[in-house]
């Protein structure tokens, strides 16, 4: 750590400071427009958050607070892990670039990852809902389904994701 308090000392009193400035502004840049891995984590908190809220566990106060402290510290955190990483690697700066740069771009897989998967669980839901909604305006469908030249498809109406949805077709299935 001490060699990293060093190093920042000599460039912001070098003729680089401002190098050293213009690299800080692209950093920021590109660490708010790369996707990382903090996005998703966030993503996940602030749906928790939500149906917290949407349930009445919480207040609406308690939800923005916990969300803006959610949004900054996440990523926040992220990025001073990833910096520790770098700061603790012993080597020139072309070895630690080199190791910065795989950090970073090996996390914007991960994170593009698991922003789709985040995705993918939202489209699931509103398919759920739609499926939910067939079944509840036409309880005879799953009569239906249950044929054997229908078993490719049936399972996406027996299986609706989401614990209420599941209670819900269990609630449909009892009644059929």
């Amino acid at each position: 750590m001490s060699d990293f308090k060093q190093q920042m000392s000599k460039l912001s009193n070098s003729d680089n400071a401002t190098a050293g400035l213009y690299t800080l502004f692209i950093g920021m840049a590109l660490g708010n427009l790369i996707p990382s891995p903090s996005d998703a984590i966030y993503m996940m908190y602030q749906t928790k958050l939500r149906d917290k809220w949407k349930r009445g566990l919480i207040t609406p106060a308690q939800y923005w607070k916990k969300n803006a402290l959610g949004y900054y510290m996440i990523p926040c955190t992220w990025w001073i892990l990833l910096g520790l990483i770098v700061i603790n690697v012993k080597g020139t700066s072309q070895k630690k670039a080199k190791i910065a740069l795989a950090l970073i771009g090996s996390s914007a897989v991960v994170g593009l990852v698991l922003r789709q998967i985040s995705k993918d669980k939202k489209e699931i839901d509103i398919e759920d809902d739609a499926k939910l909604k067939l079944l509840k305006e036409h309880p005879e469908v799953l009569k239906i389904l249950n044929k054997p030249e229908f078993d490719s498809i049936n399972g996406q109406f027996k299986n609706i994701t989401g614990e209420k949805l599941k209670k819900q077709n269990e609630e449909l299935k009892n009644k059929v």
